[in-house]
């Protein structure tokens, strides 16, 4: 699970935020704060591995004890949702390492796909293991693979619903892996859809596949969650 801690000097923002974290599998919300010393706190605990929120808490601005983090080599990624439009805030909070940022009001889907970006970078991209090119693609060029609609990032003819329950599916089968035809059957689509899906998430990196050889019959490609060795 991916700890989250929660910023914003509004109670009821607070509480949407969390309501919409809660939403996407494999996030846990470990607090609501209003102010950047009780970050701190929730910080030293040493659950928290992603912040979300506003620029500032009652007590001051951000950036400085995220500046502080970064001098010292201490990790923390961050989502800004604001209603800061001014350059100079974006341009501090991207220096520091920034993944994502909304503007309020931001729409439901386009927060969706911000959380659901993270995570399948995070899952990808380990310390331990070195990266391939379509895995920093994802990172760095995410629009690559992503369209426009109204006014929201969504995946260009793909619903991003349908490719983080395939990412599950994948998952959960783990080594044994699938076809298109289990995989269709599992998750009650069509086998057209699910090629479409699987297609996309082998370039993306997401899924390996490999050819399977049965007794009777053509070949049939075996897709797999892709692991870092």
């Amino acid at each position: 699970m991916i700890g989250v801690a929660i910023l914003d000097q509004d109670p009821m923002i607070r509480s949407l935020l969390e309501t919409h974290v809660k939403k996407v599998e494999g996030y846990e919300v470990l607090g609501l704060m209003e102010s950047v010393e009780e970050l701190k706190g929730l910080y030293q605990q040493g659950k928290m591995q992603l912040l979300i929120g506003e620029t500032r808490g009652t007590d001051g601005t951000l950036v400085d004890w995220i500046a502080a983090l970064r001098a010292e080599h201490h990790p923390l990624d961050f989502i800004i949702v604001t209603k800061d439009t001014s350059y100079g805030t974006f341009y501090d909070m991207s220096r520091y390492g920034a993944v994502d940022y909304l503007l309020k009001p931001f729409v439901y889907a386009r927060f969706r796909e911000a959380l659901i970006q993270y995570k399948i970078c995070k899952e990808q991209l380990t310390p331990e293991n070195e990266m391939t090119q379509k895995q920093l693609d994802m990172f760095f060029f995410p629009d690559a693979l992503i369209g426009k609609y109204g006014g929201s990032r969504v995946l260009k003819n793909f619903n991003p619903y349908t490719y983080e329950k395939i990412c599950e599916y994948a998952r959960k089968r783990g080594d044994i892996g699938f076809t298109a035809h289990e995989l269709a059957e599992g998750m009650n689509i069509s086998r057209v859809t699910a090629r479409r899906y699987l297609e996309l998430m082998e370039k993306d990196g997401v899924l390996e596949v490999e050819m399977r050889y049965g007794e009777i019959g053509r070949p049939r490609n075996q897709y797999k969650f892709r692991r870092m060795q």
